[in-house]
């Protein structure tokens, strides 16, 4: 047998060749650990870019595929170069996508071509804290806690996201098996000590749409939804959301976490000092009454508010330094 040089070598055919939509896929193919360090996600895109950079067909250039140079021809004008292999022959990028074949994506995606998905950080996103998020309620309350209803706190989440360029969906896909706090309403030592949690479900108050991140406030309601019945009850109920939500954010990665800062409070004590005036009916003194009351809540809400906002300007500015 006769060993001679071979005078044309095929160069790989890639996938990339055939269709766009196969670049979009491989560039968005990143492992979800590797999302964590923005530095390794950034120069695994740039490797797959600079990759496929190199595949592309220059007729006329040495080792680009399915072509070849002739020596013979004048100027070194490209030819086609038919390569034969044992077997069935190999065929052009032209001749393959006029063939009824499935979809080329299958065989990168190994199933149904699906969108990039938004990298998640597949990491314990803090907790920002600002405000007590304490309060206690009972029977007779001489200073009484001003609670945030999951309404309020919603509209003013969404509002800071929307000044940030930032759109925030209400509800979202339920979450299964996360790790929920495990409370007491009615426990009064330890209250700064770490909570149990307990495996179920949480149907969060909203979702980023750019990042795709659940988002969950943190109120009263919650913290008395997860206390754990241990046959004990008091007329008076404590409340430590600010615990609560740290006890969340801490064991459920991905998943934002905002409180009620419970800011302010109403003073029973001083606004039951305004008497009745002489001249005053009921239907009024009352009314005068409860509009003090109103303008304590008011007061209240608005260091609220303050604190919340708070909380979410300090998560988007850790966004954009882990984004």
């Amino acid at each position: 047998m006769k060993i001679e040089p071979v005078k044309t070598a095929p160069a790989p055919k890639y996938p990339d060749k055939y269709n766009e939509e196969i670049r979009r896929v491989l560039t968005c193919a990143k492992p979800r650990r590797w999302a964590v360090t923005p530095l390794v996600a950034g120069m695994l895109s740039a490797s797959i870019a600079l990759s496929l950079a190199g595949c592309d067909v220059v007729p006329g250039k040495p080792g680009a595929t399915g072509y070849g140079v002739d020596s013979g021809s004048e100027g070194g004008r490209p030819v086609k170069t038919e390569f034969v292999t044992e077997g069935a022959p190999v065929q052009s990028p032209a001749e393959l996508s006029s063939l009824e074949t499935p979809d080329i994506l299958e065989y990168i995606t190994l199933g149904e071509p699906t969108p990039c998905p938004t990298p998640y950080y597949n990491m314990l996103i803090p907790l920002f804290e600002y405000g007590e998020g304490t309060g206690a309620i009972g029977c007779v309350s001489i200073v009484a806690p001003v609670f945030m209803s999951e309404e309020e706190a919603f509209a003013i989440i969404a509002s800071v996201f929307a000044e940030n360029g930032m759109g925030l969906s209400r509800g979202g896909a339920t979450l299964e098996d996360c790790n929920l706090p495990v409370t007491n309403i009615y426990e009064w030592k330890d209250e700064e000590g770490c909570l149990n949690t307990t495996s179920g479900s949480l149907k969060p108050d909203g979702s980023l749409d750019e990042e795709n991140l659940p988002v969950a406030f943190v109120s009263y309601k919650d913290v008395e939804n997860w206390h754990e019945d241990t046959g004990f009850g008091m007329s008076v109920s404590s409340y430590n959301v600010k615990r609560a939500a740290r006890a969340l954010a801490g064991n459920n990665p991905d998943l934002v976490v905002f409180y009620d800062p419970v800011a302010g409070s109403i003073d029973y004590d001083k606004i039951w000092e305004v008497h009745k005036e002489d001249d005053e009916s009921e239907d009024d003194y009352y009314a005068r009454f409860d509009a003090l009351v109103e303008e304590s809540r008011r007061v209240a809400l608005a260091e609220s508010e303050h604190m919340l906002r708070l909380q979410v300007e300090a998560f988007i500015e850790w966004l954009s330094t882990e984004g």
